[in-house]
């Protein structure tokens, strides 16, 4: 075993009670939707008759149809509004092909049914090869945006978006100062990549029957979409799917059980109180996602639909406390060491307790261990593992950058020299240019273990969004490999020590511990309340 320097171990058991937080999820900031509640649905437009027979299918409609035939988009609209749905999100790839000359079709055939349009603009068109290519092609949309059947929000023209993961944010941002440089529009993009929220007005799963708990999956989304402040959150429905037939190598398909299984997403949808909901789909009959009548189950699912967007549409936005309120207050004595308690609360609008709870409550703050106090302008109150900021201009809270405020404070040679916490680069090279400090601070994941850790929040964009970027590079202290990141430091345990974590553990120092032994909390903050 390696031989721990003078003054180490101490150190050492010091950190037994500031390891294992688990991942966290930020909390949701309510956003106001549109007042009717807008469900949609996902419209596809190039079917011929030779679809039907082509073997892929594991349904069939009830009647074989064009799609360019104005009578069969006629009667796809008429039972649309029948089941609820108020729009259509037409799979588009672009001027010159079907797609375009349905698009305007379907947008006569709405006019006279008061019907909505809008286009999903789908990234994976052969007719959109490059960045420029998808900036000429938003450019030409545009011209549709004055029909009085294209679907608004809030006054605004409604885009949404197939594989925007195709062009990094950066790229984006650049398609978007070109094509609608001053947010005329509102664009929504697909995917679970959160950082697009950047420059996309909203966001939505395409699919979620791939996950097994959907509903769980659909909450988990629309807090980290509402983390984002004043973003929308279209929640996705399907019926279930089946894609088998295509030959795909990850094909799946998921039991509609007898439309129990639509049922089941649509209440998980519900309880995110999204601004509008995305049904995936009408008619994509090759995936077997379609809700349109079929052979096998007739109109079922549009009595489904029905049934599901009317309480859907009675169903408030949101439940978050209003401003002013106060409300739920959980109290711990845990960290109080027997002396009283702290109370997490709703009190005076600042949504403490709501936040708690959204992170994960104990299981992933660990205990309270102060009260609030107020520094820099700013409202906080630490958990042992973390602390919460309380942003007026966000409505909800987040968590603050703790491991940047030891640096501000001047503790980061006591941290290395008593917890073996490295200290911070302060030039990493990149000038200041956001990018590229992301570049190479990422680049300083080389502890497999680490970096695996900090990966497993699904998504390097998602990790940064909890973590932090890496502020060191891995070092070796004792019987551990430590780094430090913006918001965490995680420990790496490579040797066997009494007590403590078992080689190969990922663990994370806890903060707001820290903070406190450091004396970094108000005095006041730190004594409990009487039980």
């Amino acid at each position: 075993m390696h031989v721990l320097g003078r003054g180490f171990r101490p150190a050492i058991l010091r950190l037994l009670a500031m390891v294992a937080l688990g991942s966290v999820l930020l909390p949701p900031a309510p956003t106001m939707a549109a007042e009717s509640a807008p469900v949609l649905a996902m419209y596809y437009a190039w079917f011929d008759i030779n679809t039907w027979g082509s073997g892929k299918l594991s349904d069939q409609p009830t009647s074989p149809y064009v799609s360019a035939d104005r009578g069969v988009i006629d009667r796809q609209v008429t039972q649309a509004q029948s089941a609820g749905i108020d729009g259509f999100e037409l799979d588009w790839w672009g001027p010159g092909n079907p797609t375009d000359s349905n698009l305007q079709t379907l947008l006569s055939v709405a006019g006279a049914h008061g019907f909505k349009v809008t286009a999903d603009v789908d990234l994976n068109s052969p007719f959109v090869q490059n960045a420029g290519d998808a900036t000429n092609i938003l450019n030409y949309l545009k011209r549709y945006f004055g029909d009085p059947s294209w679907f608004r929000l809030n006054g605004k023209p409604v885009v949404v978006f197939y594989g925007n993961r195709r062009f990094d944010v950066g790229t984006w941002s650049a398609i978007r100062n070109q094509v609608d440089p001053g947010h005329a529009a509102i664009w929504i993009g697909e995917g679970d990549v959160f950082s697009y929220l950047n420059v996309f007005d909203g966001i939505h799963p395409y699919s979620i029957a791939w996950s097994p708990d959907p509903s769980s999956q659909l909450a988990s989304y629309a807090q980290r979409t509402r983390s984002y402040p004043g973003k929308l959150w279209m929640a996705t429905v399907m019926p279930g799917c089946d894609d088998t037939r295509l030959g795909r190598p990850g094909g799946f398909a998921v039991d509609r059980a007898g439309g129990a299984y639509y049922t089941r997403v649509w209440q998980g949808a519900i309880a995110t109180h999204p601004d509008l909901i995305s049904i995936t789909s009408w008619n994509e009959w090759l995936e077997g996602s379609q809700i349109e009548p079929s052979r096998g189950y007739g109109d079922r699912y549009l009595q489904l639909t029905r049934q599901m967007s009317d309480q859907y549409k009675s169903t408030p936005v949101s439940t978050a406390p209003s401003s002013g309120q106060s409300s739920a207050r959980a109290c711990f004595s845990e960290a109080a060491q027997g002396k009283g308690v702290y109370c997490v609360t709703d009190d005076g609008g600042v949504l403490f307790d709501d936040a708690f709870q959204w992170f994960g409550g104990v299981n992933a703050l660990d205990y309270p261990s102060t009260q609030r106090f107020v520094q820099g302008g700013l409202i906080y109150q630490a958990t042992q593992g973390a602390v919460l900021q309380w942003r007026p201009d966000y409505g909800h809270a987040v968590l603050a950058n703790t491991f940047e405020w030891f640096t501000e404070a001047g503790k980061d040679d006591y941290l290395l020299a008593t917890a073996g916490i490295p200290k911070p680069i302060r030039d990493d090279g990149s000038g200041g240019d956001w990018q590229k400090a992301k570049q190479i601070r990422l680049s300083w994941l080389t502890d497999d273990a680490i970096r695996q850790k900090f990966l497993s929040a699904g998504s390097v964009d998602r990790a940064i969004d909890l973590y932090g970027l890496p502020m060191s590079r891995p070092e070796r202290h004792g019987p551990f490999i430590t780094q430090r990141f913006q918001r965490i430091t995680f420990q790496h345990w490579i040797e066997s020590v009494p007590g403590m974590p078992p080689p190969g553990s990922v663990v994370r120092v806890l903060g707001g511990d820290l903070l406190k032994q450091l004396g970094m909390i108000p005095a006041s903050a730190a004594q409990p309340s009487p039980r």
